[in-house]
């Protein structure tokens, strides 16, 4: 399940038939070399639920789960570009995240207990 993927997920009738309870999509980037289209389906688990619940669109009916990733973009030139910023984006953030950590860490060792080293 990968951005591109996330960002085509609809609230589409198969979600509605299973109550919520599961997403079906086939996946963009093998749907052209699989017989059954590569078909993927998705449990909604707990902590899906939670991200379903911090971060996706209410669901509506063929509407997109996460309509940030593509922003609204029709043509597959335009998603390509979207779902790259937004893969570039998630990698600049993790990258902060990770040197934050880092520094955090070489604080703890060097300040707070410096017999830990």
């Amino acid at each position: 399940f990968n951005l591109a993927d996330a960002g085509r997920l609809t609230y589409d009738t198969y979600y509605y038939q299973n109550q919520g309870k599961a997403f079906r999509f086939n996946r963009k980037k093998t749907a052209g070399r699989s017989q059954d289209g590569s078909e993927v389906i998705i449990p909604i688990i707990e902590p899906l639920k939670h991200i379903l619940d911090e971060i996706a669109a209410k669901p509506n009916r063929d509407g997109f789960v996460f309509p940030d990733i593509l922003k609204g973009s029709t043509s597959e030139e335009e998603r390509r570009k979207h779902t790259s910023q937004e893969n570039s984006n998630i990698k600049d953030r993790v990258r902060k995240i990770c040197l934050v950590s880092q520094q955090s860490k070489m604080f703890w060792k060097t300040m707070v207990h410096p017999g830990l080293q």
